[in-house]
């Protein structure tokens, strides 16, 4: 606890998923102090062709009380700090 799920378009090799993942771990553990071994890190690939649908309407737009950070496209970018 917690999983962190990221969610981005194929592509990147794994070496940039795997320090994403290692940073934000960190910046968990050193901002919320959860300890490094308690924190795991998912990447889910979404084409870019399906990210409207698949992510942005349910995850997003469904969900906007959830988010703390706005999206900077789309209906929601009106949001934008």
């Amino acid at each position: 606890m917690p999983h962190v799920i990221v969610k981005l378009y194929p592509g990147r090799p794994d070496r940039e998923k795997k320090a994403m993942a290692d940073n934000i771990a960190q910046l968990l553990s050193d901002t919320m102090s959860y300890r490094l071994e308690n924190i795991s890190v998912a990447v889910h690939e979404v084409p870019p062709d399906r990210w409207m649908e698949d992510v942005y309407e349910p995850e997003m737009n469904q969900r906007q009380a959830d988010l703390f950070r706005w999206p900077g496209y789309g209906s929601l970018a009106k949001h934008q700090d």
